[in-house]
């Protein structure tokens, strides 16, 4: 959640720019920080960062997100506030900042999509989140109960995050199509978190020459911090992130020919 206050005109409205979840044990846990948020260049100093835990507000305890709601409503645009955090190490920190005028829509769009860029970035060269799917068309994939990329045994996986409704996923299509027959060792999935319906209306119209499946409650899509389509991930067959693109495939494409043919393609 990005902390604002509703009903109010934009520029009235006191703004932090924190995505937060409750915390088990209690408090506002951050989950990450909006691009030019009041917060966002404390994330390069180290004082603050994803994980840490919000648990108090100009000496005001916090004990779930909506208490820090409450609690930046108060204020207005150009007030000093001061948050208590909770670290990954247990141990506890203040930090000051300077509350700024909520963005416009437009901005607001602009800045998830530039921090959903640097989430996924700060995926490669990591250990890629294992998921399941609900497979609904494409040769039989092992894996599909207990995780894909631990049964893909040393081959590459490409994963497209797609909607029904996406024009440049459909228009994806046949360049999916021709980069699945160039490279047969390549396990490319295509997973939506639609309805079974909408995914099988995609299949029956543009013929997907690989696996399509919907994404069991969106857990991928969170573990991926996916918030627009298509959004595309390579991992090699160590199950390493490789490559993101987004709305296009060139950099997965780019590091594709880097990687070595897998011997054999995992059923």
């Amino acid at each position: 959640m990005a902390l604002g206050i509703p009903g109010l005109a934009w520029a009235e409205s006191p703004w932090l720019g924190l995505e937060l979840e409750p915390s088990p044990q209690g408090g506002a846990k951050i989950v990450d920080v909006y691009p030019g948020s009041p917060l966002y260049g404390l994330l390069a100093t180290s004082e603050l960062a994803p994980g840490d835990v919000v648990i108090g507000f100009d000496g005001r305890k916090v004990t779930e997100p909506k208490d820090l709601s409450a609690q930046v409503r108060a204020q207005k645009p150009g007030q000093t506030v001061t948050l208590k955090l909770r670290r990954a190490s247990g141990q506890s920190a203040d930090v000051s900042t300077v509350l700024l005028s909520r963005p416009s829509e437009d901005q607001l769009a602009q800045m998830s999509m530039k921090l959903e860029e640097e989430r996924q970035k700060r995926l490669i060269g990591q250990r890629a989140p294992d998921f399941v799917l609900e497979q609904l068309h494409g040769s039989k994939l092992s894996g599909t109960g207990t995780g894909l990329l631990a049964a893909s045994k040393g081959q590459p996986v490409l994963l497209v995050f797609f909607a029904s409704w996406c024009g440049p996923c459909l228009r994806e299509i046949p360049h999916l199509n021709d980069l699945q027959a160039r490279r047969p060792d390549l396990r490319l999935i295509a997973l939506s978190t639609e309805p079974s319906d909408k995914i099988l209306d995609i299949v029956r119209r543009y013929s997907p020459a690989y696996a399509m499946g919907r994404d069991i409650d969106r857990k991928a899509y969170r573990a991926y911090g996916v918030a627009s389509y298509p959004t595309s991930f390579l991992i090699d067959g160590s199950g390493i992130l490789r490559a993101v693109d987004h709305g296009s495939l060139t950099t997965v494409e780019q590091e594709l020919a880097k990687l070595p043919k897998a011997a054999k393609a995992a059923r």
